[in-house]
């Protein structure tokens, strides 16, 4: 009997010690780190919404393993990846963080996360073929461009293009506007052999724009006949309008409102023979820039944008240099005579 009751001691002190030790290790400890959404790479999805968020959370779990946590999300650039899929518009950062495999696999609970939620955009990635590349270059004037390929296609989301389109200038109107992608702008003055071809990086963007380019570079060999020098000058932007609008009550009806006045005034960069440049600082007024209204703008919409033409002095040998600037505005109709 007096065996049995060591025996029975010996196991309740066994599982007393279990338990208390079970609660010792028991801990919260509060974490902060970076969750990284993605789409899969096999999916036709892409993400629009922020795919990088810092959040704070809450877990509990045994104290080596929160340790242990905690030096993981320690090392610099440590994030925690979820993959997105369709039909997500809202993600639980909370379950986000307890489905990580280290978190669960440690036996790890994620108790609270701020913030709580996250919104998910997905859209549908698409391909665009046969995109042509711009060489997009200074320091010459009218150089022979020869640029391997000249076109190529692009992944891009569906709304992204859209409005890359609605970005497009129309040369007709039965013509579909066909966007155009850049190369990094190079300074043929500081190309050490422009008898050899060299690669130059297309930028991933179509009017600031994102585009996944099919390649990186292109090739490009230029055969440079006069170099130039450039120069900034200073120009307002003029708006033109329809004949039609000197005779009918448009200006009766509608306002022109400009979103920010300042660009406005746009800072242009010209290149040339420093002779023609040192007649433009002479004749300032010479270089035109200007939008073109249309009857279309008349319709209720909310900011339009629009690409600046810009005139330079026909008599002078000059260029523009890089994109011309775009400007933001919209008509906004007059309130009706005795209304405030």
């Amino acid at each position: 009997m007096a065996r049995l009751r060591e025996v029975m001691w010996v196991i309740v002190v066994t599982v007393f010690l279990w338990i208390w030790a079970d609660v010792e290790f028991a801990d919260e400890m509060e974490l902060s780190t970076t969750v990284q959404l993605a789409t899969a790479p096999s999916s036709n999805l892409v993400l629009l919404s922020r795919s990088r968020i810092r959040v704070n959370f809450k877990v509990r779990g045994r104290q080596r393993s929160l340790e242990q946590l905690q030096q993981r999300l320690d090392v610099p650039d440590a994030v925690i990846r979820h993959v997105v899929t369709e039909g997500q518009d809202d993600l639980s950062v909370r379950d986000i963080l307890n489905a990580d495999q280290i978190i669960a696999g440690a036996g790890l609970t994620v108790l609270s996360a701020s913030p709580n939620h996250v919104p998910v955009q997905l859209d549908t990635r698409i391909f665009e073929p046969d995109i042509p590349v711009q060489f997009d270059y200074t320091g010459a004037l009218n150089p022979e461009v020869q640029v391997e390929p000249i076109k190529m296609g692009l992944h891009v989301a569906k709304s992204t293009w859209e409005e890359i389109l609605r970005r497009s200038p129309r040369l007709d109107a039965k013509i579909e506007p066909k966007p155009v992608l850049l190369t990094k702008q190079v300074d043929l003055k500081s190309l050490a052999d422009a008898s050899k071809p060299f690669q130059v990086e297309v930028i991933p963007q179509i009017y600031g724009l994102p585009v996944e380019p099919d390649r990186p570079t292109v090739s490009v060999r230029v055969r440079i006949h006069q170099l130039t020098e450039t120069q900034e000058i200073a120009v307002p932007v003029q708006v033109l309008q329809p004949p039609s609008w000197l005779d009918d009550d448009t200006w009766k009806q509608y306002t022109l409102s400009r979103k920010d006045r300042a660009e406005w005034r746009v800072t242009l960069t010209v290149t040339g023979p420093r002779a023609d440049l040192d007649r433009l600082k002479l004749k300032p007024e010479s270089v035109r820039a200007y939008i073109t209204l249309t009857d279309e703008d008349r319709k209720p919409v909310s900011w339009l944008t629009r690409q600046v033409e810009v005139q330079l002095p026909p008599d002078m040998n000059l260029q523009l240099s890089g994109a011309p600037p775009r400007v933001t505005f919209k008509l906004e109709k007059n309130a009706p005579a005795g209304i405030p």
